[in-house]
């Protein structure tokens, strides 16, 4: 494998380019079809970037415990290695998120920045992670994209509404009245900046405003990664969603709540 082909790092990088700022700035203004969201009340998606164990053998439980599922984006290329930050989820355990009603989402094969890759590139790399999955379990076939480390590029977000369903970024917000379908936005769980009651103003957005809140962690332990968040943060959260009356759902079953069309 040549250091092009070599799977990346997979924690956001410490610090971003200019042109990493302009190519997502650039596509975040982009002109691309909008859609308008029907939802009739409030809805939370919560995902999982990258997928590492104890997204899978901890947050998934929990989400269950309540009757939720959730979306877990992962890069194919990443099945089951060891990084500074955790151990990535193998192939067994994302078959089994899948047999246990979650999404499985796309996130590139190599995680390498989408913004740098041309087209056909990038394409050939959506089409490798599909088929990687196929070979997981019968019928994965994902819909939903992550960007890696969230950054979007105009090139790359023209292609992805030609290959998936909706794109999520890494940028703070509430999803709301006209959306971008590729250049959704989250909010990070991440343990050392988040407190349960951090959440509070912002749950209380997503429903004055009959919103959609994407939520977006790592790993899930006592001792998180800087992108990650203890379980404890985690169960109140999930707390306070269900007090605040929030459906839950992943991300595919959301488009479908917002009357996004399917391909």
């Amino acid at each position: 494998m040549s250091a092009a082909e070599q799977p990346q790092e997979h924690s956001k990088p410490e610090r971003i380019g200019l042109r990493m700022r302009l190519s997502h700035g650039l596509a975040r203004h982009f002109p691309a079809p909008r859609h308008v969201m029907r939802n009739p009340a409030p809805l939370v998606s919560i995902t999982f970037d990258d997928v590492p164990e104890t997204a899978w053998h901890v947050g998934a439980p929990m989400l269950e415990a309540r009757g939720w599922r959730g979306t877990f984006y992962i890069a194919t290329s990443l099945f089951g290695q060891t990084t500074p930050h955790w151990q990535v989820a193998g192939t067994e355990s994302v078959s089994d998120l899948h047999r246990r009603g979650h999404e499985v989402g796309l996130h590139s094969h190599f995680h390498r920045p989408a913004w740098g890759m041309n087209a056909g590139a990038f394409a050939r790399e959506i089409a490798l992670s599909r088929s990687v999955f196929a070979e997981i379990a019968p019928g994965l076939r994902p819909a939903n994209f992550a960007y890696p480390y969230g950054i979007a590029g105009v090139v790359q977000k023209s292609v992805l509404a030609r290959h998936v369903r909706s794109s999520r970024t890494t940028d703070d917000g509430v999803n709301a009245g006209t959306i971008d379908p590729q250049f959704l936005r989250t909010v990070m769980l991440d343990w050392s900046r988040r407190e349960p009651s951090d959440f509070d103003a912002i749950l209380a957005e997503t429903v004055q405003r009959k919103g959609w809140l994407i939520l977006t962690t790592h790993d899930v332990t006592d001792a998180p990664s800087p992108y990650g968040c203890t379980p404890a943060l985690f169960s109140a959260l999930l707390d306070r969603i269900a007090a605040a009356g929030i459906t839950v759902d992943t991300v595919e079953g959301a488009l479908d709540r917002i009357g996004l069309p399917r391909g």
